[in-house]
């Protein structure tokens, strides 16, 4: 009986076919769109949630009150320290040095990183879920390691094991490759494409100073420090304490111009004033837009099957005198809707690859690609 209806069914849908074309690229068109405005506004929402301990780990982030509130996402290398020896709330912490800029000598290849190098070790990737594909984060705490992600160790070492091999950095201070990191993710904002051992600072920056590693104020948005609490809810307590602490550490007459908070790691993505790249509003009002879309489209979808019922009248009497019920009508249309809606679906996908190849050429829009590319990863992640 089912097999019968659904070739009725489908007999209808080719019979009329104007009506059928309007169906499937209404529907097709709401459908691709909602989709793709959820995936990107998903992928948005998923960044850096897939750490175990995301929910309590928070950047240490400062406010300077001066005239005008100056806002900085770094911190000093005395205040990772301090929470770690003065703060029982606090279960672990990690500084990581980003921005930094090195040559490499590779053979007799040179490369520039960019501002892509970082300096860490390995309580970094206690803290953050980075999976290393060779090796082991511990062996980033000796003097002179290097781990590189997976796409630089491509770029530097091509097919060859990087595993072992020496790097020159800035032409004389040769790091063994102690491990490849996976960088498959895109959604995340804590990525470098290398990580030198931070107990190599001082050969590396010989003339950094003392006070880099003691002075509270030597505060730089290059200094990156993450603490996971032993509970969420103790975020209040501990900023209370780093107060304290910064106005035994601080000269009084600078104590009252600094505030000092702990950023959600959820929401170190969106956060402008802290070097957030997303705005949440504009990421609201892209799902304000789909929702509307997807109601226009069941609206147009619905006055345009109530305006075909009424052609179908004398087929809907005729059916009726032959001794169909009100239900087998009711499932004869509801197949047919059904089917519709799967024909429009599949083409939403189509329209979908031919969004992201129109944007991707247009404006760039990489994060697009990054999303789709992976839509499982940022659904489960959300």
């Amino acid at each position: 009986m089912i097999t019968n209806i659904i070739k009725i069914a489908w007999r209808n849908i080719i019979k009329n076919k104007l009506y059928t074309l309007l169906h499937i690229l209404g529907l097709g068109l709401g459908l691709a769109t909602c989709l793709f405005l959820y995936t990107y506004i998903a992928f948005h929402h998923s960044f850096d949630r897939f750490h175990p301990k995301a929910d309590r780990t928070f950047r240490l982030v400062s406010e300077l009150h001066l005239q005008k509130t100056e806002y900085s996402k770094g911190a000093s290398y005395a205040m990772y320290k301090a929470p770690q020896t003065e703060m029982p709330e606090v279960e672990d912490a990690t500084f990581l040095l980003g921005n930094q800029e090195f040559t490499l000598k590779i053979g007799e290849r040179l490369y520039k990183t960019g501002q892509q190098a970082a300096l860490a070790s390995s309580n970094w990737f206690e803290l953050f879920d980075f999976d290393w594909l060779k090796g082991n984060p511990k062996d980033l705490d000796e003097v002179n390691s290097i781990a590189l992600t997976a796409k630089s160790a491509e770029t530097y070492f091509g097919n060859a094991d990087p595993m072992g091999q020496i790097i020159l950095v800035d032409n004389k201070h040769p790091f063994k490759v102690v491990g490849v990191i996976d960088d498959s993710r895109s959604n995340t904002s804590l990525k470098a494409e290398l990580y030198l051992s931070l107990n190599s600072i001082r050969s590396l920056q010989p003339d950094i100073m003392d006070a880099f590693f003691s002075y509270w104020r030597f505060i730089n948005s290059s200094n990156n420090v993450f603490v996971s609490l032993q509970h969420p809810l103790q975020k209040e307590a501990v900023e209370q304490k780093l107060m304290q602490l910064a106005a035994k550490n601080l000269d009084p007459s600078v104590t009252n111009v600094y505030n000092f908070k702990l950023l959600p790691l959820e929401e170190v993505h969106f956060d402008m004033n802290y070097g957030g790249t997303a705005k949440k509003s504009l990421l609201v009002v892209l799902a304000i837009v789909g929702g509307c879309i997807m109601v226009v489209a069941s609206i147009n979808y619905i006055n345009l099957s109530i305006a075909q019922q009424a052609r179908r009248s004398v087929e809907i009497g005729t059916r009726k005198v032959l001794g169909e019920s009100g239900k087998q009508l009711f499932i004869q249309f509801l197949i047919e809707s059904i089917l519709i809606t799967l024909v429009a679906l599949c083409l939403s996908f189509a329209f979908i690859q031919l969004a992201i190849a129109i944007a991707l050429s247009t404006v760039g829009l990489q994060v697009i690609k990054a999303a789709w590319a992976n839509p499982v990863d940022s659904l489960r992640d959300e």
